[in-house]
């Protein structure tokens, strides 16, 4: 058992190496990360399970504009965070149900 955890700690690269990677790659880094707002966006959607969530839902819960929950959603979309679902909108137009992705 004691060769398992020295192997995994092997497994895990050193600090360094993992700033050396942040550094060389920061356009990636920036594309992905997230603020500390958009982290409680993605968790509002996880905590629907696969229930999913719609933008006036985030607007409701946050307290925001529904335009302001369908770029956050948008946003968390296009950096692979969430995925969604065109389930269009009885009044026309179109209208969005996003889940996690990851």
């Amino acid at each position: 058992m004691g060769n398992n955890t020295n192997r995994q700690a092997e497994d895990v690269p050193h600090p360094h190496a993992i700033m050396r990677m942040i550094v060389n790659r920061a356009e990636f880094m920036k594309k992905i990360s997230l603020s500390e707002r958009q982290i409680e966006y993605y968790k509002a959607v996880e905590n629907q399970k696969d229930k999913g969530l719609r933008s006036g839902q985030l607007a409701f819960i946050f307290e925001i504009s529904i335009q302001q929950a369908s770029t956050a959603l948008s946003n968390l979309e296009e950096k692979g965070y969430l995925k969604r679902e065109n389930i269009g909108n009885p009044t026309g137009g179109e209208e969005y149900f996003y889940t996690v992705a990851i």
